[in-house]
Order: C-alpha cells, then structure tokens, then sequence
C-alpha cells in the first residue's frame, strides 16, 4: 500500500485547531482541486492521502491528518480566519 502526503500551511494557528474541533479543512479553491487530484489519483481505494501541517514562518510541522475522503465545493465551514477577515466563530 502506497500513501501519499500532501504539505499543508497555514497563516494562523487557528486554522489547525478550527479544523481539528470540525474535522474538515478548507482552503483556496485552486489547491483544493490540487489535493482532489492527488486524492483521485490513488490507485486502490486502501491507498491513504495525509495532510502535513505546518504554520508559516515557523520552522516546523505540527500535525497530520489522514484524508477521509474528496473535496466537497459545496460544503461551507464557517469561521474560518483568513487574513482579510479575520476570525468569524
């Protein structure tokens, strides 16, 4: 079995612990149908996708996540930070 793992970064901290209580990430539209490509692009349904988080600026990483299934553009999560709105929740 083969896994693929998938660098995540985010701006705000925040963003880690809001999807950890919603168990959902959300990100531009762009790199969303990037990861829907790796996630398609698995060749037995076992094959696991992973997300590395780290937070910018920091030298680190500081949580996986294992991907439980496809994107969903429908699907609005609210109280997300974004650096043009800040934190909404």
């Amino acid at each position: 079995m083969q896994s693929q793992i998938v660098n995540i970064k985010t701006e705000f901290v925040e963003n880690i612990h809001h999807a950890i209580r919603e168990k959902m990430w959300t990100t531009l539209e762009t790199i969303s149908k990037r990861i829907n490509m790796v996630w398609n692009a698995r060749r037995e349904p076992t094959e696991k996708v992973f997300f590395l988080f780290s937070i910018n600026g920091q030298k680190q990483y500081c949580g996986l996540a294992e991907v439980c299934g496809p994107w969903s553009p429908d699907t609005l999560i609210e109280g997300w930070t974004d650096p043009s709105c800040g934190f909404v929740g």
